[in-house]
């Protein structure tokens, strides 16, 4: 049974969609990140591009050795990568375009702008030694 009135849910992302392993996995990094770092939250505070930087060394590690291991604390470089894939998506929560977006919007579909809407502010002189330079070819 699917009624909305008792229960308002349609759109609502199904979480128990997502595999459970992932979430254990994570869990067991970020305890090593809380014995090493001390405080839950500091992660927060970290770059985003080092946490590109940390997920894409280990997922070069996991693609060598699939079931290799992080040399500092032993956890496999999976886990790792999914951490670190979970810190940015938190962190960046909130900047991505809208669900909402009508399908026809240049983003949403990543057609090119016609040029007509392409404002380009360019010197007189590049247009005319543009044009010049296409005419003698």
């Amino acid at each position: 049974m699917n009624n909305q009135d008792i229960k308002a849910d349609n759109g609502k992302p199904r979480v128990t969609l997502v595999p459970l392993q992932i979430i254990r996995d994570i869990a067991r990094v970020r305890e090593f990140g809380l014995q090493k770092y001390k405080e839950k939250e500091s992660w927060k505070s970290v770059e985003p591009e080092r946490y590109r930087d940390a997920l894409l060394r280990h997922c070069m590690l996991y693609i060598e050795n699939p079931f290799g291991l992080d040399e500092e604390s032993g956890l496999p470089h999976l886990w790792h990568l999914a951490c670190n894939v979970a810190f940015l998506c938190e962190l960046q929560k909130g900047q991505y375009e809208s669900p909402n977006k009508k399908a026809d919007d240049d983003i949403v579909t990543n057609k090119p702008k016609p040029v007509a809407e392409v404002d380009i502010k360019l010197p007189k002189s590049v247009i005319i030694d543009t044009y010049i330079t296409k005419e003698n070819k």
